[in-house]
């Protein structure tokens, strides 16, 4: 429920700060960009705002283009295919403390992790994963570095 709530409050505060720039008409072409978008909830706002044509009224043309996130995502960035990339920012941390300075990292939905650790019913704390395997999506993703916190913690 609070998970609900906490979407449908971003998906309003998006909308509302998009309603000044209906007053504004479009004279100027539209600038094309491809973005590169993850699967999952998290990329939810991006969605809301490309159906209901928001990018459009700000005057962008956008092209969504499934990448997987993570590594994948910093190297179609980093070629310069992708202009924009949606994805987790453990990667984009990672990719600029090796010396990829040219990214910049725009910012964040929330500010919680919205990841659940799902596990055979015979884990029950945290000390019945010692020596077990935990399945993540592509090393160096956000799974990975999320799964590695909750190791450490």
């Amino acid at each position: 429920m609070n998970a609900i709530v906490r979407l449908l409050r971003i998906i309003i505060c998006l909308l509302l700060s998009l309603l000044p720039s209906l007053l504004i008409a479009q004279s100027k072409p539209l600038r094309e960009l491809k973005v590169g978008y993850p699967l999952g909830g998290s990329s939810s706002y991006f969605w809301v705002a490309y159906r209901s044509g928001s990018f459009e009224k700000h005057g962008l043309k956008l092209e969504p283009i499934y990448i997987r996130g993570g590594l994948m995502g910093i190297q179609a960035a980093l070629s310069g295919d992708l202009p924009l990339q949606l994805q987790g920012a453990s990667t984009v941390v990672a990719a600029w403390a090796q010396g990829a300075k040219e990214f910049q990292f725009i910012g964040a939905v929330g500010n919680r992790l919205d990841y659940i650790l799902a596990a055979h019913p015979s884990i029950k704390r945290p000390e019945d994963l010692k020596g077990k395997r935990i399945g993540v999506s592509q090393l160096g993703s956000s799974t990975d570095f999320i799964a590695r916190v909750a190791v450490r913690r």
